[in-house]
């Protein structure tokens, strides 16, 4: 009789470790579904996110857009490929929470992304058009040097024209200029087999970049742009 009851509890253990879903860690399921509730219950009132909303949302996107994280133990976790999608859906169900009720036949957009969130959290294996689709980004406190140093390529090119009033920009500056922000624009780049997401710093740098480009395809430098230009020169310089 013992054994059989021993039996019956080692195969509701094996039960119940098979009906949950192993793919989605519990520690980020429960940051997910604090995330939705902000995000429903903003959709339910047809308005956008309020202050507090978008501070925990902010915090939500810090935390896991890397793709990794560290658990209560201290220990590294890499995320899967589906628990990377589901922080991108989230990023873009934040933008559409006071869209409006269309035609029925038309797709509504915010409920279309929850709908596919539920099934993520449900799923038992990875849809194939996700793997592999987003990298794990590396941690990077600061510029990175090798964009300190391609960026001082692109000050040193356009230096004489933003504080020496020099008129002439040579076709290869232009190169220079167009490479760095191909490089860096997307807010996220590769160097050495390793991904990296912009910070604050690189992203005013290529702000800066970007205003100076179209700047000189409208055939002039206004004083907001040298002024910008100015900054990043000096914040390369640190």
């Amino acid at each position: 009789m013992k054994k059989t009851a021993s039996i019956l509890v080692f195969l509701v253990f094996i039960l119940i470790g098979c009906s949950s879903n192993s793919l989605i860690k519990e520690v980020y399921k429960e940051d997910v579904n604090q995330a939705l509730e902000k995000l429903d219950n903003a959709y339910d009132e047809k308005r956008e996110l309020n202050e507090s909303e978008i501070e925990l949302l902010d915090q939500f996107h810090e935390k896991y857009i890397v793709g990794k994280f560290l658990t209560k133990d201290k220990s590294e976790y890499e995320m899967n490929d589906l628990e990377k999608e589901i922080v991108r859906e989230i990023e873009f169900m934040r933008l559409h929470t006071d869209t409006s009720e269309g035609l029925a036949s038309e797709e509504n957009v915010f409920e279309s992304s929850r709908k596919r969130v539920t099934d993520y959290l449900k799923a038992k294996k990875i849809p194939e058009d996700l793997k592999d689709q987003y990298p794990t980004y590396e941690i990077s406190y600061g510029i990175h040097p090798q964009m300190k140093e391609d960026a001082l390529e692109v000050i040193e090119a356009f230096d004489p024209v933003i504080n020496d009033n020099k008129n002439e920009v040579t076709p290869n500056n232009i190169a220079k200029l167009n490479v760095f922000l191909n490089t860096y624009a997307d807010g996220e780049f590769e160097i050495d087999d390793k991904y990296y997401l912009l910070e604050d710093g690189g992203k005013n740098i290529v702000h800066a970049f970007q205003n100076l480009k179209e700047d000189l395809e409208n055939g002039g430098l206004s004083y907001d742009t040298r002024d910008h230009f100015n900054e990043v020169k000096e914040l390369i310089s640190e």
